[in-house]
C-alpha cells in the first residue's frame, strides 16, 4: 500500500470495474458518484453524489453494498474486497482478503491485506474470531460436555449411549468423543 493510504486522511479512489459510477475511500467508506439518470418516460434525474450505508451480510456478517453497474445489473460487492483492490491491488489468485486486527467492519486501507486461506484461518484463530466450539451458532454441545463424552469414551462408552446420554445425534457423539469434531480441546 502507498503511503497515501496510510496519512489518516480520506482519500477517495474508483471503484474497479465501476469506474465513474462508484468511489472507494481509504477509511472504507463506498460513495455513489454524481450522474444524470434519463428514465424511459423522457424524465432527467440529477443524483448528487452520496455515501452508501452497507449492510451486513447475515452469514458472513461482512459489509457489503450493492452495486449498479454500466451494464443495468446489480451486483453485491463486499467493502473490504473493494478498498484492498483499489488502494492495494486485484486480488491475486488464491488470495483472500484479512483483517488484520481481526474487526470484519473495520474496512479501511491499513487494516486490510491480501493473504492465503491459511493465514486468515491462522489470523481468526490468534484474535479468537473463529467460529468454532461453543462460539458455534448451531453447537448442540459445550466445551465441558465434550470433555466429559470423552472420559466416558475412554471408559468404555458407546457412541450410542454418549448419544442418549448427552442427547445428540449418535454421529455427533462419535465425531466429539473422538476428536474428529472440537478439535480445538485438548
Amino acid at each position: 500500500m502507498n503511503a497515501e493510504s496510510h496519512s489518516g486522511a480520506e482519500v477517495w479512489r474508483p471503484v474497479r470495474g465501476f469506474e465513474g459510477l462508484y468511489s472507494v475511500s481509504s477509511l472504507g467508506r463506498v460513495r455513489a458518484e454524481p450522474k444524470t439518470v434519463i428514465h424511459s418516460d423522457g424524465r432527467i434525474c440529477k443524483r448528487k453524489q452520496r455515501v452508501m450505508r452497507p449492510g451486513q451480510s447475515n452469514r458472513s456478517r461482512y459489509l457489503s453494498v450493492r452495486l449498479l453497474g454500466h451494464d443495468g445489473n446489480y451486483t453485491t460487492c463486499y467493502v473490504h474486497a473493494l478498498v484492498l483492490e483499489a488502494f492495494d491491488k486485484p486480488r491475486p489468485d488464491g488470495m483472500e482478503c484479512c483483517h488484520c486486527d481481526g474487526n470484519r467492519a473495520n474496512n479501511s486501507a491499513s487494516n486490510l491485506r491480501w493473504d492465503t486461506r491459511a493465514g486468515n484461518h491462522a489470523d481468526k484463530d490468534a484474535h479468537g474470531t473463529s467460529v468454532v466450539g461453543e462460539r458455534h451458532p448451531m453447537r448442540r454441545l459445550d466445551d465441558t460436555a465434550v470433555r466429559a463424552m470423552r472420559a466416558r469414551r475412554a471408559d468404555g462408552a458407546s457412541s450410542t449411549q454418549l448419544a442418549k446420554e448427552f442427547n445428540v445425534s449418535r454421529m455427533t457423539a462419535f465425531r466429539a468423543a473422538t476428536g474428529r469434531s472440537w478439535s480445538h480441546l485438548s
